[in-house]
């Protein structure tokens, strides 16, 4: 047999097994303050933090004023996406929020091991807005923009008692 056709090969079955194994669906729940707007992040695998909670098949990620959820959970769940948004008022009523209004920012993570601690974190997010307009949703947003720096740092603050200052 050819090396390459077998390199080839290799690779292909690997991808198609794989992309089978990780067919599952996201399945989250994020709950945001009412009249929140901007990026809202996940981060998982957080030193000290409450471990996911769930409403049936789906974890929830009640986000703070912030703008961020943290659990103890080591990893997120990986698929298709399924996820459910909803503005939450001080009394805990849920409004859905529309689905124009909300775009996925990807997944991301963060590794430090300078200062003799180690900081492994694991992210998701999403942005929220209040102009559900094609322009908002026909931009793309993600962690390089600048917003999720200082979301970033008050997770490292707050259970680290470090900053990700760059």
């Amino acid at each position: 047999m050819n090396k390459k056709w077998f390199i080839v090969s290799t690779l292909f079955i690997t991808f198609l097994v794989s992309g089978c194994m990780n067919s599952g669906k996201t399945n989250a729940i994020y709950l945001i303050p009412e009249g929140y707007t901007g990026h809202a992040l996940a981060f998982y695998n957080v030193k000290g933090a409450q471990p996911l909670t769930y409403e049936g098949d789906f974890a929830v990620h009640e986000m703070n004023e912030e703008g961020y959820f943290a659990t103890s959970k080591n990893d997120m769940t990986y698929g298709t996406v399924t996820d459910q948004y909803y503005f939450v008022d001080e009394n805990g009523t849920r409004t859905p929020i529309d689905d124009r209004c909300v775009r996925g920012l990807g997944t991301g993570g963060y590794d430090s091991y300078g200062d003799g601690s180690s900081v492994n974190l694991v992210y998701t997010g999403i942005d929220i807005t209040d102009d559900c307009s094609d322009a908002f949703r026909n931009t793309t947003s993600n962690f390089e923009d600048g917003k999720t720096q200082p979301i970033m740092n008050r997770v490292l603050e707050k259970y680290y008692s470090k900053s990700n200052e760059e």
